[in-house]
């Protein structure tokens, strides 16, 4: 059942953003269940919440509450979304840290910006911990990289290097101070703030924690500093240390390797603390992960030589023993980040990350089996574990969303090497504990490369991960192993396979954070690292689901999607609905089926950009079919078709332009285009097709010819309105000739009068009149055809198609003079098509 509640983090990641606002706040929020299996006699039992301490419960619902509030989608058409939700708190009786949970899911979704100052008032005063610190982390995500001193009051207070001396004497708790250290990093994230850079260096090496009595919280704390730091000068490391000196540096790189000389008070702290005076060591065994997280943010993508020298692991064994398992493990991964272009997704690029004097222990430890009676041989085994795992999560960081097959495998390798399943045997013992870490931090690795893609074989690993949890295996803990497998549950249907993870800069520390890969063994466990960084992957989220439609039916089509790769450097061919990887690493996207007119984008080209447009939006390509009539599965309708007794100011088309007001060719020649080809899907399946529709059709080519003719550069207009345009000026020509004859024509001219229209017929004389543009009897004269002609081919097609070359074509623009619009010169027109072209690129 403890194992179960971890579930609420992999929920907030596979909802993500599916619920509309007004759904959600019409149906109550979904409850914690307490009801569980007894191991031993296999039936249902429910345990009340009295059963647990109110501690775990507090972190179970904050969970919970994120997990609500992150499946909410809002669609811009409600009230401001905080108002709905401040009216629904006074209704509800449910904890405080729930409350919190929900407020930090607000911010994380960008849903806090109307939030009232004495609404944040009122939930502060009431010093409940985890209200504040949901409270405090949201608004800071909803203000992210702004700076706001609004809400730079309210995380200062709860500081205390921030605060007056008053406020220092205030008993403030430690997951509240670090939740408000790690909130001011994200306000001021890529901002350079040098004091703030000084003033959270001085906190990760200060000393008085043990005089507050908070040992305990003194790693996360200082981890929560050095993930601000990180945040604040975020890729900027170069450009800081120019301007402020080699000081800062000095300090970061004195906590990374421990002090070299006592400090000058050093028997004063001897008389005070006694033995728990921090020693060089334990001073690095605190403050080595905080400042392998600053130095790898501070210098991201940027391959300083020095930095990374100095996180490269030492290649003597002894030093090794000087470093914590997961300090080698963190300076893997954050040299890797560093030197973003050089990681490579193979086994080879791994290797090269471990040194050479731990390869050749670990070799010799497979070959002899008497090889590995050291003291410390087992801890160097442990090392090696380690490290090969942050490499594996620096590739996974680096192709995340991105389903690259070579990076999957090599990954799948890793873990069966070192979960033991491969077929070698070791001298050394790491233990299960160690095993486990790797495995599963690898497991979120492969979780981030395939985030979206639903992959069954990760699912079922992931699954299989949490029923061993269950059954008590060796070396696993209550939530150490079920909350990670929960959290790849999430990540592999993340926001149901329609988000994905970006790969700037701010987006990879927001990775790097939520997926620390120190998971607490408890539910209460806030020891290396606070809880609610978890959710952080949140802001580095964008929307990659690309679904494919019918132009005229909006019916979903299963398109075949080609795009070349950069990464694998070869073509991926896959299927619509489909999860993009990031179009930064592609160069090329195609997209065919039978039957419609093929879409091609291309970077070269500059088009790769309108797609990434339409796949912020709402993802959806629609394709336009080859022909206007369907036969098989995926068929399509259309309206009903206007008659020849309608009114010509009821058309859509003619209402829509001519109530337009200042007129310019460049501006509504899309929403003409548009109206226009609107008006074609009112006559392929119809019996009879009135004039009105002829005549659109008619204006639909009449245009197009005008802007080839005003681009002088026919080729650049052949798209797909084009083609759908020449398919229909083609059947209606052939369905002309075929039920207008010679004879009626003749008749026409000699007469003038139009004879009666037959309604069995789908067009007649009147539409041949319009599309052919043949004037009033008045106003021309019948054509002369030499009797040879009439006498030797009696076809009616052919002297329909002779006489109708005969006929004068009008020299102006129909579509212009029919809606009296004052079109401007064609020089104007020129200039005007051409400057916007090289505007566009």
């Amino acid at each position: 059942l403890l194992q179960r509640f971890a579930s609420a983090i992999g929920r907030g990641a596979f909802l993500y953003r599916l619920v509309p606002m007004e759904w959600k706040f019409a149906t109550p929020t979904p409850r914690i269940s307490f009801c569980g299996v007894v191991r031993d006699n296999g039936f249902m039992a429910e345990l009340a919440p009295s059963s647990f301490s109110n501690l775990v419960l507090s972190w179970v619902f904050f969970h919970h509450g994120v997990a609500n509030t992150l499946m909410l989608k809002s669609s811009g058409l409600m009230p401001p979304p905080i108002t709905s939700y401040t009216q629904r708190l006074e209704q509800t009786t449910r904890c405080n840290a729930q409350i919190g949970g929900e407020l930090f899911g607000l911010g994380l979704n960008d849903l806090l910006d109307d939030i009232e100052e004495c609404d944040c008032h009122e939930l502060l005063v009431l010093k409940d911990p985890m209200l504040s610190v949901g409270l405090l982390l949201g608004l800071s995500a909803n203000k992210r990289r702004t700076g706001d001193h609004a809400v730079m009051k309210k995380l200062a207070l709860h500081v205390p290097f921030l605060s007056t001396k008053v406020a220092v004497d205030l008993s403030i708790e430690p997951i509240l101070q670090s939740a408000s250290i790690l909130g001011i990093g994200l306000l001021f994230a890529e901002t350079c703030s040098i004091k703030l850079c000084y003033a959270l260096v001085q906190e990760i090496k200060h000393l008085c924690w043990i005089i507050q009595g908070c040992i305990q919280e003194k790693e996360s704390y200082s981890l929560s500093c050095g993930m601000a730091l990180g945040f604040i000068c975020l890729g900027e490391g170069p450009k800081i240390f120019e301007t402020t000196g080699a000081a800062l540096f000095r300090d970061l790189i004195k906590l990374l390797h421990g002090r070299m000389e006592p400090p000058d008070n050093f028997d004063l702290l001897r008389t005070i603390y006694g033995d728990a005076l921090p020693t060089p060591f334990q001073m690095t065994h605190v403050s080595s992960a905080p400042t392998i997280i600053a130095l790898g943010l501070l210098f991201l993508k940027t391959s300083n030589f020095m930095v990374m020298e100095n996180l490269k692991l030492p290649n003597i064994l002894v030093k090794l023993t000087y470093m914590r398992p997961d300090a080698a493990l963190l300076s893997i991964l954050c040299k890797s980040l560093i030197d973003w272009n050089g990681i490579e997704p193979n086994k080879e690029w791994v290797e090269s990350q471990i040194p050479e004097v731990l390869k050749d222990f670990m070799k010799k430890s497979k070959i002899q089996k008497s090889f590995g009676s050291g003291k410390f041989d087992d801890y160097y085994a442990v090392i090696y574990y380690y490290a090969v795992t942050g490499a594996c999560l620096a590739i996974a960081i680096k192709y995340a969303s991105d389903f690259d097959d070579r990076a999957v495998s090599t990954l799948k390798y890793f873990m069966r090497e070192l979960s033991g399943t491969l077929e070698h045997y070791s001298s050394v013992n790491t233990g299960g504990y160690t095993v486990n870490f790797c495995h599963t931090n690898i497991l979120v690795g492969l979780a981030l490369i395939l985030a979206g893609s639903g992959d069954k074989e990760i699912m079922n690993i992931a699954m299989e991960v949490c029923s061993d949890t269950a059954k008590g295996q060796d070396g696993s803990t209550y939530i150490g192993c079920t909350l990670p497998s929960f959290l790849v549950l999430g990540i592999l249907c993340l926001g149901g396979g329609k988000y994905g993870f970006k790969k700037d800069n701010f987006s990879v520390a927001c990775m790097l954070c939520a997926f620390y890969p120190r998971y607490p063994s408890y539910h209460t466990d806030n020891r290396h690292c606070i809880q609610v960084i978890r959710h952080l992957y949140v802001l580095a989220l964008e929307k990659r689901y690309l679904i494919v439609k019918d132009y005229w039916t909006n019916e979903t089509l299963p398109c075949i999607v080609s795009y070349y790769s950069d990464l694998q450097e070869e073509y991926v061919q896959q299927s619509a609905p489909l999860a993009m990887p990031s179009l930064d690493n592609v160069s090329e996207v195609f997209l065919s089926m039978d039957g419609y007119i093929p879409i091609y984008f291309e970077k070269g080209k500059g088009n790769l950009k309108q797609l990434r447009r339409i796949i912020a939006s709402d993802g959806i390509i629609k394709m336009f079919p080859h022909t206007l009539t369907r036969t098989y599965k995926y068929h399509w309708e259309v309206p009903e078709p206007l008659s020849a007794e309608d009114d010509p100011s009821e058309c859509p088309l003619e209402r829509g332009v001519a109530n337009m007001k200042n007129y310019s060719f460049t501006k509504s020649r899309s929403l003409l285009m548009q109206n226009l080809l609107r008006e074609l899907s009112e006559f392929p399946l119809a019996s009879r097709i009135s004039s009105n529709t002829v005549h659109q059709i008619k204006m639909v080519q009449e245009y197009l010819n005008f802007c080839s003719f005003a681009l002088r550069k026919p080729l650049k207009h052949r798209n797909a309105n084009y083609e759908i345009v020449s398919r229909c000026t083609s059947w209606l020509e052939k369905e002309l000739k075929k039920y207008v004859s010679k004879q009626d024509i003749v008749e026409y001219m000699k007469s003038g009068i139009l004879p009666k229209t037959d309604n069995n017929r789908p067009v007649g004389l009147s539409q041949a009149l319009i599309y052919y543009e043949i004037p009033p009897m008045s106003c021309m004269e019948l054509p002369q055809t030499s009797e040879e002609n009439t006498t030797n081919n009696d076809d009616d097609d052919t002297i329909l198609f002779n006489i109708m070359q005969c006929i004068p074509m009008q020299k102006s623009y129909i579509f212009s003079e029919h809606f009296d619009i004052d079109c401007i010169l064609l020089a104007d027109i020129e200039q005007e098509i051409s400057t916007e072209m090289q505007q566009n690129g």
